[in-house]
């Protein structure tokens, strides 16, 4: 990497660390935040700290969000009874995007593994989510990559 005033290098640096962000493009968003006015980096800045201080995993179905339980766990409209289990927050999206689920969702933590012997994800998270709903079985759905 070209030599760069330390800010920069800094910056650089801090911006390789997200995913899919290699040197060329940490370089190309760091020029454009240099270039961008002084508003629109603070409000980067301000939305990122937001972000890490506001955000939560809802206590119910692990999803992220700003009120816990979150908006899909605490509404009456909501089929219960179905859970969908999803591996990412980003799966929900896609999921409500196509208007033809109306349950609650459980998302996954922490990859493929549960780390207990015998089990999977699957089955002892989202039967943690089902009984956290008081139901000893719902209707299920998986949604993978």
């Amino acid at each position: 990497m070209s030599k760069f005033a330390e800010p920069m290098t800094r910056l650089i640096d801090e911006l390789k660390k997200l995913p899919g962000i290699g040197s060329k493009t940490a370089q190309r968003l760091a020029f454009h935040i240099l270039r961008s006015s002084d508003e629109d980096a603070e409000a980067l800045a301000v939305s990122v700290r937001e972000v890490k201080a506001n955000l939560r995993l809802c206590s119910i179905c692990n999803n992220i969000t700003d009120v816990d339980p979150c908006v899909y766990c605490s509404s009456p409209t909501r089929n219960q009874r179905q859970v969908c289990v999803v591996e990412e927050p980003t799966n929900i999206a896609a999921i409500e995007k196509t208007k033809h689920f109306n349950g609650g969702y459980h998302v996954l933590r922490g990859g493929s593994d549960s780390g207990l012997p015998g089990a999977t994800v699957e089955t002892s998270r989202a039967q943690d989510h089902a009984d956290c709903h008081g139901h000893s079985c719902g209707q299920r759905y998986r949604v993978r990559r």
